[in-house]
């Protein structure tokens, strides 16, 4: 399968940018990882891969419980939808970033309802 090099080669550069195994990816479910924020700045903040079948979420450290409630029982298929990418948006939003990168509307959104993602309302 001609794939199959270029497949390696991104295997290793996100293991590398990542600093986890991908080994850990699962195929009916994507688990979440949490990443400390690195010293030099290059913080991948919330990175999900899909490779081969196998999915896995990388995230800050802060925001890794709240996203792996949202991802519970979602399958990977889903999370690389739209869709997906609005439930993650839920959790990262309240600290300007979208899962697109970081935005410089989201401070003229007002969060309702205490600091849980998953039950705050938007106006």
């Amino acid at each position: 399968m001609p794939a199959t090099g270029l497949n390696h080669a991104i295997k290793e550069w996100q293991e590398a940018r990542l600093g986890v195994s991908l080994e850990t990816a699962l195929s009916e479910s994507a688990p979440v990882v949490a990443r400390p924020s690195s010293p030099d700045g290059d913080d991948a903040g919330l990175t999900a891969v899909r490779l081969d079948g196998h999915s896995l979420i990388v995230a800050r450290e802060d925001w890794a419980e709240a996203i792996g409630r949202v991802t519970a029982g979602m399958h990977p298929d889903l999370l690389f939808t739209p869709f997906g990418a609005y439930e993650l948006s839920r959790v990262t939003l309240p600290d300007g970033i979208s899962v697109w990168g970081q935005t410089g509307t989201c401070s003229l959104i007002q969060r309702r309802g205490g600091g849980d993602p998953m039950t705050a309302s938007w106006r």
